[in-house]
Parts: structure tokens; C-alpha cells; sequence
């Protein structure tokens, strides 16, 4: 928006030749010639006229990638710099006209990448405007999300996509479109990857997951282990020191607290360690410094409720166990004694795990049965006799390696009297 240099074309051509209204092309050029802040004056006191001239030249003038370029570059500035002018674009399109528009310049190679960002970044804006205020533009939306999700990255990268997610995030059917397509895994996964340490990159990114965790009903997606995002966001949070990453990463991180199962990832990835270290920055904006303080709060009564018994047997009841401070020799030799609730009813389920397909509650569930074993008074003889001892022995002929080892060690625990 505030690029002194102009293109040069002879604008005055096209008029001529009716392929532009005229005095859009000077309206144009003197736009083009003022400074950033008589520009801004000039928006403000009358709109209509710039955005007519800009919506003009990108119909007409297709064939001109230089002025088309830098006409797109122009509105993409405008439009950031002040989102009420989004508002008069649709009051000056009420038949979503532009819409076609700009769909136009989404073609691989007849536009550069960066011409194509552009026009990929204001489509969202305004489609994302236009089903906001109009209720409407639901398909141009799922549309330009495909086109996002499943054809840009490879053609303008991965940042230039994730710029263009942001402002069509906002709105929830959106989202829900956008992991529906994939998006998950085909482009904020990936950029953590390729991305990670590069603020911009890291905010825009994180500004994507911020809003998709608003919705209570997605945050399931913060839960796979394939995308193992809430770790990422963790990851990202000990290596930046810009604080609008700071604040964007523990927005999310405080917007996913409602769900147990999102504290417990948080809890075991040391979440609170992190915090620890960021709070004894020096940090001027003061939504970090309560957003750090809550965050701080919540990880340490988390710790004291989900480092005891009771997160044990929640992952018991799941079938599931997860590496963590339920699976250490000192939780085992305070809460050895509790199995013996039901007639060791919890030590029978913990060996009907080792028949589970996921290797690494195998692995957990049989260094869980050895520390019992070791631990309670007569932790070797139960084990023996609720058979866990034998299915250990036939895991020794697992194809899995690890499976393998523990297998081994387990039996070491049951049968060795002083381990």
C-alpha cells in the first residue's frame, strides 16, 4: 500500500479502447503516486472511487500480469489495513461479482505465485465477509478451501496458503470444511515441519489452530496422535520469543483446557516447564503476562489431579496408556496397594491389555505389571496368578522389537525375588 513506484503503463490505452470505464485507470495512477497516509485519508473520505478503479482494471486488463500484479497487491493492502473497507466492497458488489473476478487470477501458469497469493488471500477475505454479513458465498467458500487445501501448496507454497486460511477461519462452517478436506494434515501439520523457529510463518499458523479451538466440537482434532498438534504447539512455545506467538500458541493451549484429555497431553509434554521458563522473561504485552499466569494456574492443579491414581485408571478404562508420570517406578510404589480394590479387578484388566493392537499400551501395560509385581508384597504371586505371567512369555515372540524388550524386563521383575 505505501510503494511510492507505480506502473508506468499507458493506462490511458485501454480506456481508449473501452476495455476500462473512464477515469479508472487515472484514478488508478493517482491512488498509486500518494503516500501511505494521504492514501488512508483518501479511503476514508470517499472509497467508492479506488475500489471501482482496482475492480475495473482486474476484469479488463487480464493480460497485463505487471499492472494486474500490482493492482491485486494494492487491494490486498487496502483491505488489511482497514477491514470496514471490506464492508464497501460488498456494498459495491451486492451480486457477488468480484467473487468472479478474482477467481480468475487462481489459474497455475498464466499468473505468478505472488499474483496468485494476493488474489487467494482477498477472495478469503471477502468470502468470508460475505457469509458473515449476507449469510451466504457457503459454496464459494468450500470451493476456494479445496482450491487451498488440495491444489495451492504445491504451486505457492505452504506459508502463502496458510496466509490465505486466516481470514476464511473465521467462519465456523469453514472450518469444519477445512478438516473435512484434510487440512489439518496437508498444511498446518506440514508447516510446523518445514516452518517451525519462523515467526511469521508460526503466527499465521497458530492463528489457524487459535480459531479452529474456539469450537468445542473440533477440538477433537487437537487429540489425534498423527497430527500430535498440541505437542507441536508446546514445541514451538520453547523456541519463540516474539510474544504475539507467545500469545496466539497459549490462547489455544488455554481454549482446549475444557477438554481433559487436551490437559492430559499438556501435563505429560511438560507444558508447565515451558511456562515456567517464559515467566521469567521480561514481557511487555500484558495479555502474555495473564495469559501465562492462567495458563500457570491451570498446569499446576492439573498436575496434582492427573499425576495420581485416578488418571491411571482413566487410561485403563480407554484401553489405551500413554507415556507419562502414571508409568514410573515412584507412582507404582505409592499406588501398588490400590489394585488390590475388586479383588484385583484393575490388575486383570491391565493384563487383558497385552492383547491390545496398539504397541505402545503393550509396552506400557507390561512395565506397569513388572513395577506391580516388584512393589506390592505379594505383587509376584497375584501376577502369576491372574496370567500375566504367561501372556508376558508369549510376547517374547513378538514381531515388534519393543514389545520384545519389555516383554523380557517384565518377566525379569516377576521372577527375579530382589530386582
Amino acid at each position: 500500500l505505501n510503494n511510492k513506484e507505480f506502473i508506468k503503463n499507458d493506462i490511458q490505452k485501454y480506456e481508449s479502447e473501452d476495455m476500462l470505464e473512464r477515469g479508472s485507470g487515472q484514478v488508478y495512477l493517482e491512488f498509486m503516486k500518494q503516500d501511505l497516509e494521504a492514501q488512508r485519508q483518501k479511503l476514508k473520505a470517499d472509497p467508492k472511487p479506488v475500489l471501482k478503479a482496482l475492480f475495473s482494471i482486474l476484469e479488463k486488463v487480464r493480460e497485463e500480469p505487471a499492472l494486474t500484479s500490482s493492482v491485486l497487491a494494492t487491494l490486498d493492502g487496502i483491505l488489511v489495513d482497514d477491514h470496514y473497507l471490506v464492508a464497501e466492497v460488498l456494498r459495491l458488489d451486492p451480486g457477488s461479482k468480484f467473487v468472479g473476478i478474482l477467481k480468475q487470477y487462481l489459474t497455475f501458469g498464466s499468473y505468478s505465485a505472488l499474483t496468485i497469493e494476493a488474489a487467494a488471500h482477498v477472495l478469503s477475505i471477502v468470502i468470508s465477509e460475505m457469509a458473515i454479513k449476507r449469510k451466504s458465498a457457503i459454496e464459494h467458500g468450500k470451493t476456494h478451501i479445496d482450491f487451498l487445501v488440495n491444489h495451492a501448496p504445491s504451486e505457492i507454497g505452504l506459508e502463502a496458503v496458510v496466509y490465505a486460511l486466516v481470514p476464511i477461519l473465521k467462519v465456523d462452517s469453514f472450518k469444519e470444511e477445512f478438516l473435512k478436506t484434510g487440512g489439518m494434515r496437508a498444511v498446518l501439520v506440514p508447516m510446523f515441519e518445514q516452518k517451525s523457529g519462523f515467526h511469521q510463518a508460526m503466527y499465521s499458523t497458530i492463528c489457524c489452530l487459535w480459531m479452529i479451538s474456539l469450537n468445542k466440537e473440533l477440538q477433537e482434532y487437537f487429540l489425534r496422535k498423527d497430527y500430535d498438534i498440541i505437542h507441536k504447539v508446546i514445541k514451538e512455545l520453547k523456541r519463540t520469543e516474539k510474544e504475539k506467538v507467545i500469545r496466539v500458541a497459549l490462547g489455544t493451549l488455554k481454549n482446549l483446557t475444557n477438554n481433559e484429555d487436551a490437559v492430559e497431553v499438556m501435563v505429560d509434554k511438560h507444558l508447565l516447564n515451558t511456562i515456567d521458563n517464559i515467566s521469567r522473561r521480561v514481557i511487555k504485552d500484558q495479555d502474555v503476562v495473564e495469559l501465562v499466569k492462567d495458563m500457570g494456574d491451570i498446569m499446576e492443579s492439573s498436575i496434582k489431579v492427573l499425576s495420581t491414581y485416578e488418571k491411571w485408571l482413566k487410561e485403563l478404562e480407554k484401553g489405551q496408556l500413554v507415556p507419562g508420570v502414571t508409568h514410573t517406578e515412584s507412582f507404582w510404589k505409592e499406588n501398588a496397594k490400590h489394585l488390590e480394590e475388586n479383588t484385583f479387578l484393575n490388575l486383570k484388566k491391565l493384563v487383558g491389555l497385552l492383547d491390545s493392537d496398539d504397541v505402545q499400551t503393550v509396552v506400557l501395560a507390561l512395565h506397569d505389571i513388572g513395577e506391580f509385581s516388584r512393589h506390592h508384597p505379594y505383587g509376584k504371586t497375584v501376577v502369576d496368578k491372574v496370567g500375566g505371567k504367561i501372556k508376558a512369555m508369549e510376547l517374547l515372540q513378538s514381531e515388534e522389537p519393543q514389545v520384545n524388550q519389555a516383554a523380557l524386563l517384565c518377566i525379569q521383575k516377576i521372577m527375579i525375588r530382589d530386582w
